[in-house]
């Protein structure tokens, strides 16, 4: 996971940012949605919510490149954040490791 993130170019926040919102989820990634509220991240981590929000927003542009050559996004934003609901991302890194599609061989 470390490894497509540094090939994704992420930085130190986005790194803490995605760890905490992946950190939920199974180890097997039979479920790739995710999503924390930033609230709860400036709480537990420490990191001001708007620093996470933005950290998830530029993951969300941040790619990597599987096995198949396909360029794939680090995170997906699967629906916006509205009204007191955060948003939710599918773990696309996650889901493409698990699948056996990265790294490439």
């Amino acid at each position: 996971m470390l490894r497509g993130l540094l090939e994704a170019g992420a930085t130190g926040t986005e790194i803490c940012a995605y760890t905490a919102l992946v950190m939920g989820l199974p180890k097997d990634r039979s479920r790739t949605e995710c999503w924390m509220p930033a609230d709860t991240a400036e709480e537990k981590m420490g990191m001001r919510a708007d620093v996470f929000t933005r950290s998830l927003r530029s993951l969300c542009g941040k790619t990597i490149t599987t096995a198949d050559g396909e360029r794939v996004p680090v995170l997906t934003k699967l629906t916006r954040g509205c009204f007191g609901h955060c948003p939710h991302y599918e773990d696309t890194l996650g889901k493409v490791i698990a699948a056996g599609q990265y790294p490439p061989t």
